[in-house]
């Protein structure tokens, strides 16, 4: 091999050992996958005495219950299933109803409504 073929193969190991490394599975824990399920929690709370609430379940099925407030329900799902929860107020007062959707403590989404017999909802993919 020529002089000049060697100096323009220069490039040649370096790849070689990048492909490698990357076939291996070399990459660092910050670009690691993350869990494939997620902690999700639906939280409705306000100043009405009561809510009727609507919720996608931990089987992906729709819920209904009539709840006091404050009210909390926690479940596993896998990562990207989507979520939803609906509140309506049960009382004419003018009072407020909000709805949290967290997911691993991360906040996901989150509504709030004013009024009588008003409705707040969330929805949003597990994440």
């Amino acid at each position: 091999m020529s002089k000049e073929t060697r100096h323009n193969l220069w490039w040649v190991i370096p790849a070689i050992l990048v492909l490698f490394i990357m076939a291996c599975g070399g990459s660092s824990s910050s670009s690691a996958p993350q869990g494939s399920h997620v902690n999700v929690t639906y939280e409705v709370s306000g100043t009405a005495k009561g809510a009727s609430v609507t919720y996608i379940n931990e089987t992906g099925n729709t819920q209904q219950e009539d709840v006091q407030l404050p009210w909390k329900e926690t479940f596993r799902v896998e990562r990207g299933e989507f979520v939803y929860v609906s509140a309506q107020s049960r009382d004419d007062g003018g009072r407020s109803i909000s709805c949290t959707i967290s997911g691993d403590g991360e906040v996901l989404e989150e509504a709030t409504s004013n009024g009588r017999f008003v409705i707040a909802q969330c929805s949003g993919n597990a994440e």
